[in-house]
């Protein structure tokens, strides 16, 4: 389907009026189409993922389950060694400067390249250090890193942010993830091991950017020897993203740390079942990250047309999703018990007051996921380096605290109240940030609400 039947066939589900305003706005139309794409790819991975996920919980059992999350967690923490913080600067610069696009791609594929030697040889070293006389654990882990270092290699995903292209990432990995899934259910009914469906999650990471390489080559008849390596340019990257490499690890420290912990100080079975209700709740922590992925380009470029404009946009990008979290959240809330029982079993029960708890944590994640776009944006990375620093110690102190009392649920109280400093509170100690505070808590104001989403909705013809 070409791009304008594409659109053409996705407005004529909408009503007449809001067809007619949305065809006279191209900008916020390739937006809706670009969200319509990774809604498609979110429902595979909530409904094929989560059902194909929880299977293997089931199969394998708490402490299995626990094993295998381990060593997921453990690679998925050194990550951004592979991805150095290139991901929204790349986006931000291809868009500023399209013809430079050739060099801007190889020279982050070739840094983000060293950085997956980096991520594997940290893994072993890291699960070396911790567990030197568990061979199995190890080999898992080195299995999860050879995974997540190739998923980060590839940075021809970034071009097609940058183009608002969504429609091919959605493709490559709903192609992927049926593969995988299908993998999945052979290796339950064939009784696999642990190691197999290690392997079967590597692959899943690993196969969409070799697809994405040869979407890229046929939509643009570029190959990716075309690419080009400059030291200069590979110097301005790393200037602007250092601090994002940090502040992704530190990210990653108080969302994957808990799992670790958990492991080390109450077993691989209280991880089992710490990572059953997380796979619930942060299975939507993907909706805000489809959005921003839609909007940013949009963003960057309101910026430079009008101050006013751009903070309005910021802000009603907060409201959506503050509200959207605090709705799911209420949700979870009420069926986090019935939910676990239906889905995982007796076996898991003591997973449903750990949901409950940990589904909070969006509120402060969906917000958070629009703020550090903000300053990216604003070029004060070293901000997001710094708040994303405080909720990692944050979280890491919490756990040790609360991790021998409570166990999975101390884990779930640490996520949240992390989640809190990293994403609202730490703004308030540093000026370019403190106006994420106010975006936040304008969103919980009813009457402004009202005032900024009136004429929207007006316009769009969904309200008189």
């Amino acid at each position: 389907m070409n791009s304008s039947a594409e659109h053409s066939f996705l407005l004529r589900l909408l009503p007449a009026r809001l067809r007619a305003q949305l065809g006279a706005r191209q900008e916020l139309e390739r937006a809706l189409v670009n969200i319509h794409w990774l809604l498609l790819q979110t429902a595979f991975d909530i409904l094929l993922g989560i059902t194909v996920g929880i299977w293997v919980a089931r199969h394998l059992g708490p402490e299995r389950y626990g094993a295998f999350s381990y060593s997921v967690a453990l690679a998925a923490l050194i990550a951004p060694f592979a991805t150095l913080g290139l991901g929204a600067i790349v986006v931000r610069n291809l868009v500023r400067d399209e013809a430079s696009a050739l060099v801007t791609l190889g020279t982050a594929t070739f840094l983000r390249a060293l950085g997956g030697l980096a991520l594997i040889a940290a893994t072993l070293a890291t699960i070396t250090s911790i567990r030197p006389d568990d061979r199995q654990m190890w080999l898992l882990c080195a299995v999860a890193g050879v995974g997540q270092a190739i998923k980060n290699v590839g940075a021809v995903e970034l071009w097609f942010q940058a183009k608002v292209q969504a429609k091919y990432v959605t493709l490559s990995r709903i192609g992927t993830a049926i593969l995988t899934a299908t993998f999945n259910v052979a290796l339950i009914l064939a009784g696999g091991s642990l190691l197999m469906f290690v392997i079967a999650y590597s692959i899943q990471l690993a196969l969409p950017t070799l697809a994405l390489v040869v979407l890229y080559t046929l939509t643009t008849g570029i190959r990716p020897t075309a690419w080009r390596v400059r030291k200069d340019v590979a110097r301005e990257l790393l200037a602007d993203s250092w601090p994002l490499i940090f502040a992704a690890l530190m990210s990653m420290i108080y969302m994957k740390i808990d799992q670790i912990m958990l492991g080390e100080m109450a077993g691989d079975a209280a991880v089992g079942i710490y990572a059953a209700a997380v796979r619930l709740s942060e299975a939507f922590y993907l909706v805000p990250s489809l959005v921003v992925v839609s909007v940013f380009p949009s963003l960057v470029k309101a910026r430079e047309i009008s101050r006013e404009l751009y903070l309005e946009r910021f802000q009603r990008l907060y409201d959506a999703f503050v509200w959207l979290a605090i709705l799911w959240g209420a949700a979870m809330q009420l069926c986090s018990t019935l939910l676990v029982d239906l889905l995982y079993g007796a076996a898991f029960a003591e997973a449903a007051p750990v949901l409950a708890a940990h589904i909070w944590s969006g509120v402060f994640w969906y917000s958070g996921s629009a703020g550090h776009r903000y300053l990216i944006a604003e070029n004060q990375t070293k901000v997001t380096l710094a708040m994303t620093t405080l909720g990692a110690l944050t979280n890491v102190t919490l756990n040790a605290a609360l991790i021998p009392r409570l166990g999975a649920l101390g884990a779930a109280y640490a996520t949240l109240l992390s989640f809190a400093v990293s994403h609202l509170l730490a703004a308030a100690l540093f000026a370019p940030s403190r106006v994420m505070i106010v975006f936040f808590l304008r969103s919980l104001d009813p009457i402004g609400l009202s005032r900024r989403w009136r004429p929207v909705l007006r316009g769009l013809g969904l309200l008189r």
